[in-house]
């Protein structure tokens, strides 16, 4: 075997027993990559001096955690990551290599997201006026790098406009009707909190979204990798999904500086985010300098690889788990200026709410009817079905926003998964309140971020900003918020929305389109089910200790599996080695979790219908009613529509009130309001 240190072309002196046992893990079982086992280097003058002369207290040079080098044997080849442990004079060098995936993370995983753009600008802009044009025209979303979309932010205020409006949220990259940002001129916001004038100058409110495949690979680039073709760069909507800022003077000093488009984290943290919300890994090929992306879904749907019975010297020994354990899946809610109604878990929704609606934004929504007086009174019984007169709307409500954590109670333990970042919310720009109306909303980033300039507060001058009083800084708390861009056609200039989904995928935990169902039911089906750890001792020729790929499955003795860790030696004997593998096979009886339909099903032949009817009664009558002059009432609908109300014909949600209807002579009358279940598209 030969180690060499490729940043100077020297080989290290090795002990003629010298041999390196090697760890390479699956990385979607395990949080560290392919590294070695500690192994001791001979104090020799030449390991000494490679090693930068770790051995000598006296050494002013910090010990090089990112040593390069190469370790051959016969036909095997690799490159890796020499980290120094400790030296001991006359005993040796103690030393660890990091491999492929190993290397790659150590790289990557402490270096802040903005050092990877430093001080750099977007190219090409150079006044406020650049910006404003260059800005309009990522409104057609075929920008690669960069997008323009309207979102909703909160900087502290109430604002009113000129109708007397009084608006909680502010809008950020706010266009007018030709498709200009409303930016481009100075205006004046009125606060009617403290009744003072804000001055907004030119340029404010306005930021630009980076494209996360451009942030993905400039990242590796960053690190000296090139990302290849993936499901992320290939499939609608991801390639257009961006990671949404807050800063609202991104743009005012006439230069885009790209780290103020960034939140405060760290490129593994980045990592991490795509990893935890898709169940991805990043797998490095450190010979081509390249890195691939691989879904766990498509990993497990690949065809095994076989392990011959020769290269199979003892084994299985089979370990079973404690505990099958089911999935939950949870992210951080977005900090917003009002109480955000989110349950526990998908499980605590249905639970108080069984009638509870899903959308494609993963929220879920109650129905209710509103019950009236009617303006013109009609003796005898009034019905409708479908959509109702005014008077009798049924409307939605949100249960459960659309950050509502996956999680499907069972008597299983439970394997967690926090998603590192927010999920943006669709709410009211008026009330500042989840919202899903189609006027005056849009999806909610979070607390406005100012990194150039601030809006002075009442009170506040020019020279105290000036002094130093009021300094801009980023204080970290803006988080990764991730939203997918499309293009709506209109009756003016084109125009770019954000969303949290479309009608193939959600980033939402939760729906048939939502994250759980798209990327983590097939692991979720294996934790319920499988996942028994199987031992063999295997023999591996130099060639699978280079080109195995532990992410994808074997097959052994028929049975298919997948990687564990994968453990072999270089130098030395070479002789078997225990490597770990997980079955595969759903054991029964299988137990998988219900999707969405099956806890909420959606009836499609019945539905709730309504009924009124009004009646004369007498004065003595009004007076000894329970209930009198009612103008609305409001009805939750919590029991689902099925064929056995339906037969029965059971009037459900019933309420009734005396009215007085005054004039010459006063009439009493009686309003009567229930539900009834019917068949869909019939009358009542």
């Amino acid at each position: 075997m030969k180690i060499t240190n490729t940043q100077v072309g020297e080989s290290y002196h090795l002990a003629p027993d010298t041999e390196l046992e090697i760890e390479r893990t699956n990385l979607f079982f395990n949080d560290y990559g392919e590294q070695s086992l500690p192994v001791t280097l001979p104090d020799t003058d030449r390991n000494r001096k490679l090693c930068g002369y770790a051995h000598l207290p006296a050494n002013r040079q910090k010990q090089g955690r990112d040593i390069e080098v190469s370790i051959s044997e016969g036909s095997f080849f690799t490159i890796a990551k020499q980290v120094i442990l400790g030296a001991k004079e006359r005993d040796g060098i103690d030393t660890t290599f990091y491999l492929n995936e190993g290397a790659f993370l150590s790289r990557i995983s402490n270096t802040n997201l903005k050092d990877v753009f430093k001080d750099e600008y977007i190219p090409g802009i150079e006044s406020i006026e650049q910006a404003l044009e260059w800005m309009e025209g990522l409104c057609d979303n075929n920008n690669e790098e960069y997008a323009c979309t309207t979102v909703l932010i909160d900087d502290g205020s109430n604002y009113q406009d000129e109708n007397g409006r009084t608006y909680r949220l502010i809008i950020l990259n706010e266009r007018n009707s030709e498709g200009k940002l409303v930016a481009r001129n100075s205006r004046m916001l009125f606060r009617p909190d403290d009744e003072t004038y804000t001055s907004v100058g030119v340029g404010y409110y306005v930021t630009p979204f980076i494209r996360t495949n451009y942030l993905l690979k400039r990242v590796f680039a960053y690190f000296g990798y090139t990302l290849l073709d993936n499901f992320f760069s290939q499939t609608d909507p991801f390639r257009n999904m961006v990671m949404a800022n807050t800063t609202a003077d991104a743009i005012v000093n006439g230069r885009i500086l790209i780290a103020d488009l960034l939140p405060d984290i760290t490129c593994g943290d980045l990592l991490e985010v795509f990893r935890k919300r898709f169940l991805c890994e990043f797998i490095p090929d450190e010979a081509n300098r390249t890195v691939s992306i691989l879904l766990f879904k498509d990993a497990i749907a690949k065809t095994a690889i076989t392990i011959h019975g020769t290269q199979v010297a003892d084994g299985p020994e089979i370990e079973y788990p404690e505990a099958y354990k089911s999935l939950t899946l949870n992210c951080s809610a977005v900090e917003t200026p009002s109480d955000l109604p989110l349950l526990d878990n998908t499980e605590a929704v249905v639970s108080k709410y069984p009638y509870a609606i899903i959308q494609p934004d993963g929220s879920f929504r109650r129905k209710f009817v509103e019950y009236s007086q009617p303006i013109v009174y009609h003796l005898g019984q009034i019905q409708w079905s479908g959509r109702l007169p005014a008077g009798h709307r049924i409307n939605e409500s949100i249960a459960s926003a659309s950050a509502t954590p996956y999680g499907i109670d069972s008597d299983l333990e439970q394997e967690e998964i926090t998603i590192p970042d927010t999920l943006a919310e669709h709410m009211d720009r008026i009330t500042g309140e989840v919202s899903y109306n189609e006027t005056d909303t849009g999806m909610y980033i979070g607390p406005a971020r100012w990194l150039n300039s601030r809006l002075l507060d009442p009170g506040e001058t020019l020279e105290m900003e000036d002094e130093g009083n009021v300094k801009p800084v980023d204080d970290g708390s803006m988080p990764v918020v991730l939203l997918f861009t499309t293009v709506i056609e209109g009756r003016g200039e084109p125009s770019t929305v954000a969303s949290i989904y479309t009608d193939e995928y959600s980033l939402a935990m939760n729906g048939e389109n939502g994250i759980y169902e798209k990327f983590y039911r097939d692991y979720d089906n294996l934790l319920r089910n499988s996942l028994h750890t199987v031992r063999y001792q295997l023999m591996f020729d130099e060639s699978m200790k280079m080109n195995t790929d532990v992410h994808e499955p074997v097959c052994i003795g028929g049975n298919k599996f997948l990687w564990n860790i994968m453990r072999y030696t270089v130098g030395g004997t070479s002789g078997p080695t225990e490597c770990e593998l997980l079955t595969t096979q759903l054991y029964e009886p299988i137990d998988s979790a219900k999707t969405i339909s099956d806890l909420i099903p959606i009836s499609t032949e019945y539905e709730w219908k309504a009924y009124s009817e009004v009646s004369v009664i007498s004065e003595a009558e009004y007076q000894s009613a329970t209930s009198k002059d009612l103008n609305l009432v409001k009805v939750y609908i919590d029991i689902p529509p099925s064929k056995e109300l339906y037969d029965s014909k059971k009037q459900m949600y019933y309420r009734e009130w005396a009215v007085k209807k005054e004039g010459r002579i006063d009439d009493y009358l009686l309003v009567k309001h229930w539900l009834q279940v019917g068949l869909i598209g019939t009358r009542p």
